[in-house]
């Protein structure tokens, strides 16, 4: 079992103060709520796996070429240069490369287009 901790910076009161009626908002900001969760080694792998995906989801990497375009829309490169030359996907040039937004890709293929 791996012990898995959060330190959560938004303080809650203790359970005495709850059945005495005390507002959770009113917790001073600098009262912390600790959380350890025991998970099995294939849980957490999995926990972690999922984290990096979301991590790597909302980071802004710049630009993609047209191998991580194909990558991130899983294509190949050949589909993705007849996308470019028949306009349907959202694409720029600079230097000669073809470069795209990983959010305008996927603005593109939200949209359905």
């Amino acid at each position: 079992m791996i012990p898995v901790a959060y330190d959560s910076p938004r303080g809650l009161p203790e359970q005495d103060d709850l059945e005495d009626g005390v507002d959770a908002a009113a917790a001073p900001a600098e009262a912390r709520l600790a959380l350890t969760v025991v998970l099995p080694p294939e849980q957490f792998e999995v926990l972690a796996v999922r984290i990096a995906d979301l991590l790597r989801e909302g980071r802004d990497d710049g630009f993609l070429d047209v191998d991580g375009a194909a990558e991130y829309l899983s294509t190949t490169p050949k589909a993705i240069y007849r996308l470019v030359e028949r306009r349907r996907i959202p694409h720029h040039r600079a230097g000669g490369r073809l470069l795209f937004d990983r959010a305008e890709l996927r603005a593109d293929v939200e949209r359905g287009e």
